[in-house]
């Protein structure tokens, strides 16, 4: 213990007069750490021991900015102190937990605890490893980001219950050493700082004044999870659809105040204090036209067809066809119509039946051979044509004008030909067998082509049976 006084205030000495002003450098956490390090030994007198220096290195990693753990080890060259004399090698391995003080500062100082092995050699000095374990204190002097000088007092207890030249199992020891620390890595006080305690660190936080167990997202914000824009702390539906409009509660919107969310609600402009169904629709309007069954001179008027005061779909020309089935919505109220609402004097029949022969004149837009639903009645007649005739096969055959090239008018033809097939065979029951298509292009004119009367008659479909 010669030396264990003088040492200790030596290195007190040392701390004082390194205390710094201030600075920027720091103790960084999840930093690592290496420190060649050099001092003195001082033994235990019954360990038979000259004090002697200490050499060594340690290894550390900063677990955070305050804690650290580190692997520290040392060699003293010693001989013993009485007897004969003796070189003796001293070999040191322990492992220590730092707690940092102010680690935010370029001066820091820390408590340090541990343990670990002590080997002598040669072994008849002191027989096997001795057991030790330690606490002291150091301090680190922060240069720049990376470089530090450090010291510290270490006593170290030795434990060994084998060697029965020493009078006590345990001695303790001490160790005063000072070294040059390197630092690698590490994240700043900036970069760990996390104000609100949200988990996330300011810097990558946008939502800094999260208040304290709020959930949040991987941003530092309040968890939406409905995405709604209403966090789910303070949102009164948090299950709510996706992209449906809310209130300031969260809640999907009820603009009409009949109970169903708008989003839902096929009848958004009820009256108040009106029954509705689960369609958000007067319960008593079945076909949620707005007019109610008990007033509704038409109750059973298309969805979403435009309707009268009555609840009868709109007849702007009073041609007697609603608007919705009329392809002449301009027709002068005194003249007579075909069942399209256009003049009769201005439309070929759309159908002309001739005995198990029937020609659809229908109006496809120049170039085009979709089904449209003006097609559907004349199909339907011509459905029923067919299956009035159950022992016969029949051929549609798609014709055109001469309006331009014929190669191409044969494709077109054959293309409104097939399309007539598929929709009889697929939405109205013919058998497929039954049925052939067949393009016959602009072949077989039946009107004048140089007349707009004539090409409308040659734009045709014809059905017949098949011999």
């Amino acid at each position: 213990m010669r030396l264990q006084r003088g040492l200790f205030c030596v290195l007190l000495a040392l701390i004082c007069m390194l205390v710094p002003q201030g600075g920027m450098a720091e103790n960084l956490s999840s930093s690592f750490t290496l420190t060649p390090f050099a001092g003195g030994y001082g033994f235990s007198e019954e360990q038979n021991l000259k004090d002697s220096g200490f050499f060594g290195a340690a290894v550390g990693y900063n677990l955070t900015a305050n804690w650290g753990a580190e692997a520290v080890f040392g060699y003293a060259s010693t001989e013993t102190e009485t007897g004969a004399t003796d070189d003796v090698d001293y070999f040191a391995a322990r492992l220590d937990l730092l707690y940092h003080l102010q680690p935010e500062s370029r001066f820091v100082p820390y408590f340090a605890v541990g343990a670990g092995e002590a080997f002598i050699s040669p072994e008849k000095i002191a027989g096997e490893s001795d057991f030790i374990v330690g606490y002291g204190a150091g301090a680190k002097l922060f240069l720049n980001d990376t470089f530090a000088l450090r010291l510290d007092l270490r006593h170290l207890l030795d434990i060994n219950d084998v060697d029965k030249t020493r009078s006590k199992t345990t001695v303790s020891n001490v160790a005063a050493y000072g070294g040059l620390m390197m630092q690698f890595g590490g994240l700043t006080s900036m970069q760990t700082a996390d104000q609100d305690g949200d988990g996330v660190t300011d810097a990558y936080d946008r939502c800094p004044d999260t208040a304290t167990g709020i959930s949040v997202d991987g941003w530092g914000c309040p968890l939406d999870s409905d995405r709604d824009g209403i966090a789910d702390y303070l949102d009164a539906c948090p299950a709510t659809p996706l992209g449906a409009t809310v209130d300031r509660r969260g809640c999907p919107l009820d603009s009409d105040r009949d109970g169903v969310a708008d989003y839902r609600d096929q009848c958004s402009e009820t009256p108040a204090q009106t029954e509705v169904d689960e369609r958000g629709c007067p319960a008593n309007d079945h076909d949620s036209d707005g007019v109610l069954d008990e007033q509704d001179r038409c109750p059973n008027t298309p969805q979403n067809i435009p309707v009268n005061d009555l609840g009868c779909p709109k007849d702007e020309d009073g041609d007697g066809i609603f608007d919705f089935e009329d392809a002449c919505l301009d027709s002068p109220g005194d003249q007579p119509v075909n069942a399209k609402g256009c003049p009769v004097d201005e439309m070929v029949e759309d159908v002309v039946p001739q005995g198990d022969t029937l020609v659809l004149n229908l109006e496809y837009p120049t170039g085009e051979s979709a089904v449209t639903n003006e097609f559907i009645h004349d199909l339907q007649v011509a459905a029923d044509l067919i299956q009035a005739h159950p022992d016969k096969r029949f051929v549609i055959e798609g014709h055109t004008d001469s309006v331009g090239p014929a190669a191409a008018n044969l494709r077109l033809s054959q293309k409104r030909a097939d399309k007539i097939r598929a929709y009889l065979v697929e939405s109205l029951g013919i058998p497929a067998e039954r049925l052939e298509a067949k393009g016959m292009g602009e072949s077989q004119p039946v009107g004048d082509n140089a007349t707009q009367q004539g090409r409308k008659s040659n734009r045709r479909v014809v059905i017949l049976p098949i011999p």
